[in-house]
């Protein structure tokens, strides 16, 4: 039934229809009744219009749906950005990942375009550095010399960096309940740190102090989002920090000899695809899921995903082969205890 209604709006468009199925309509039905959306990505063409989807009538169920949902989603990212990695370097997945966002974003940038005050593009821009190239490539760097699941673990240090970017540069107040939590996720994240392939304490892992580095970036993110960009919708940011960077992004992944990568290495079509997945659904779907997460239920509420992705992403590493130590085990408990303890104290 899902095919003809989006046959039937395409036509009315001119447009082509590639994409059918229960999932797609099951996730619209999690939006607002009516769903207007165009996106274009090359010769592809994905439209939603005028279409009535399924109604989920308890929220409860839509809110524990779309946990789950972002959970898996980001919880495999590592997993995708390690195997895309087998063939890129850091720097061209990067490139390769915000270019596809850039492309998927480009409508609604466009659409858009009014809604931004002159005032607030340079601070979009800090937050398109920050965000698309800081954080990102840091992840991509930590992913390459170190395993899926203990840059998923790291990853769950960033409600705290959140907390201590605020203390440091936006002058928040932290209550002494959360200091503690700051306190035992430092300690967390230091196991991890100095954590060899080996399962044993050593000398420092320059990979993992990446992954760090990119909470921090993540904690900038959310504080510029509070205090700077609360003028805007959190998918207005990402729609217009992509455009930032879509034209640069697009021509450093054809500049670096990427694409003669995708037909020349055994692998380059599977490394692209993992590459699209990380844009469209770790930095799309995922993004459109938890504004609507917050809509239906709360902020600390959609804090769950903070504890559930290290877990997924366990699981993920533990499927790869990967070599799971008790002391992941332990800084990831420490780590997300320390998170439970700064949420708890926030409410």
């Amino acid at each position: 039934m899902w095919a003809k209604v989006a046959k039937a709006a395409a036509q009315k468009r001119g447009k082509s229809v590639l994409f059918s199925g229960n999932l797609l309509s099951f996730i619209v039905g999690l939006f607002k009744k009516n769903v207007q959306l165009s996106s274009v990505f090359g010769p592809y063409t994905l439209v939603l219009s005028s279409y009535n989807p399924p109604k989920l009538s308890n929220p409860v169920v839509q809110a524990w749906v779309i946990i789950f949902a972002v959970t898996l989603i980001w919880g495999s990212s590592f997993l995708l950005l390690k195997k895309a990695l087998i063939v890129f370097s850091p720097d061209q997945v990067v490139a390769g990942r915000m270019s596809i966002a850039g492309l998927v974003f480009l409508p609604y940038a466009i659409r858009h375009f009014r809604r931004v005050p002159g005032r607030l593009w340079g601070r979009l821009f800090l937050f398109a550095l920050i965000a698309n190239i800081g954080t990102s490539l840091s992840y991509a760097l930590a992913q390459s010399g170190m395993d899926s699941s203990l840059n998923g673990i790291l990853n769950t240090l960033s409600p705290l960096m959140t907390l201590l970017v605020g203390i440091i540069f936006f002058r928040q107040k932290a209550r002494w309940l959360q200091t503690i939590g700051i306190g035992i996720g430092l300690l967390g994240a230091a196991v991890l740190i100095f954590l060899q392939q080996d399962g044993k304490i050593g000398m420092i892992n320059l990979f993992a102090i990446f992954s760090v580095l990119a909470t921090f970036g993540n904690g900038w993110m959310n504080n510029l989002l509070k205090f700077q960009l609360s003028e805007l919708k959190p998918l207005e940011v990402a729609a217009f920090t992509f455009l930032i960077t879509l034209i640069p992004a697009l021509v450093y992944w054809f500049a670096s000899g990427a694409m003669p990568l995708v037909t020349s290495h055994e692998s380059g079509l599977q490394a692209l695809i993992f590459i699209a997945m990380l844009a469209i659904l770790s930095n799309g779907l995922a993004l459109l899921l938890i504004a609507r997460l917050v809509q239906l239920s709360s902020p600390v509420f959609a804090s769950l995903t903070t504890y559930l992705i290290p877990i997924v992403a366990l699981a993920w590493g533990v499927w790869d082969g990967e070599h799971i130590w008790l002391a992941e085990i332990l800084a990831m408990f420490l780590i997300s205890f320390s998170v439970y303890l700064v949420n708890r104290d926030s409410r």
